[in-house]
């Protein structure tokens, strides 16, 4: 199961009932769900991370040299179907040496089903709401790990064909 790997920062939402729900989490780590689609009576989703270091970004499992992630992976528990999520990143939780490189300036949620980012990963952007960041609808599913990751831009000339 995820708690033997994941058992770290654990936090969720759900629904007990009408009136006993939690749609948003929030416990001082550097991510948080909530604003979930169809979180209805008993669908809950419960996310831990497994410890890694958050003191720089590294290029490993990276599905591209113009990206570059946390180490930190967080893993996605989930029953019945809580929908797509918004979930915040907060890089103010990060220790002052945690930047990327430069020029890797627009974040990303990687979200992998295999925790390999290499390959399979599906990009989701961010977008800076005052001092954190949001992917909005996300569609985390049982089992899948995540990660932040920051992206580097770049633009590419052509030369265009004459006639």
């Amino acid at each position: 199961g995820h708690e033997s790997t994941h058992s770290y920062g654990v936090s969720g939402i759900g629904r007990v009932s009408a009136n006993d729900f939690k749609n948003s989490t929030n416990i001082g780590d550097l991510v948080s769900i909530g604003n979930a689609s169809s979180l209805d009576i008993d669908d809950f989703m419960i996310i831990g991370h497994d410890n890694g270091l958050v003191d720089d970004y590294v290029s490993t499992e990276s599905p591209s040299v113009d990206l570059e992630r946390l180490s930190r992976e967080w893993r996605v528990g989930i029953n019945g179907d809580p929908g797509t999520i918004t979930l915040t990143f907060d890089p103010t939780e990060l220790p002052a040496s945690a930047f990327p490189s430069f020029g890797f300036d627009e974040l990303v949620l990687l979200v992998d089903t295999d925790g390999d980012f290499t390959t399979g990963t599906a990009a989701y952007p961010m977008t800076q709401n005052g001092d954190v960041y949001e992917a909005t609808e996300v569609p985390l599913g049982e089992g899948d790990y995540f990660t932040i990751g920051a992206f580097r831009p770049r633009v590419a000339f052509a030369e265009a064909a004459s006639n």
